[in-house]
């Protein structure tokens, strides 16, 4: 699936709740704070130019338990950082959850530099043990000082 940070505002806003009204509401909240990193106003560290999850025909996306999905999110700097640190959190029934990844690659390789395009890329893992639910996944790069280079939030759900 390939989606813009505008066409996730348009299909997700227009979809029922994701467990309720306040993760409904947390999930519009982070939708336009990833429409905003797009346009380049929320995020001083980085523009978001796309985001690419595979496999992910349609949202939301179905990952099997025992897989794996491949992020890539192409984005533009605005920061110089020695490093891109990946935090990444399910929202599930309301509280975010930490999920830990790996620091996923950078092409060009480290360091970000301001005005470069820049293509991320890292996996994010569903484990045999994982439940089968629906939830928000709401994935940062931060740069050196902790501040996000972007964000972005995509809805999941895990299946057997």
């Amino acid at each position: 699936m390939w989606a813009s940070a505008d066409g996730w505002t348009k299909n997700l806003n227009t979809r029922g709740g994701w467990g309720g009204e306040e993760s409904t509401n947390f999930l519009r909240r982070m939708i336009r704070e990833a429409r905003v990193a797009k346009l380049g106003q929320g995020s001083v560290g980085g523009k978001i130019n796309a985001v690419y999850v595979n496999p992910c025909p349609q949202e939301p996306c179905q990952l099997k338990r025992g897989t794996s999905a491949q992020m890539a999110v192409n984005f533009t700097a605005n920061v110089n950082s020695n490093i891109g640190k990946s935090v990444v959190h399910g929202l599930i029934a309301g509280v975010l959850v930490p999920y830990p990844v790996p620091s996923g690659t950078f092409s060009p390789g480290l360091p970000i530099k301001e005005t470069t395009s820049i293509m991320y890329n890292n996996t994010l893992q569903v484990l045999d043990k994982d439940p089968k639910i629906s939830l928000v996944v709401k994935w940062e790069v931060q740069d050196d000082s902790g501040k996000d280079i972007f964000c972005f939030a995509l809805p999941l759900q895990i299946v057997d």
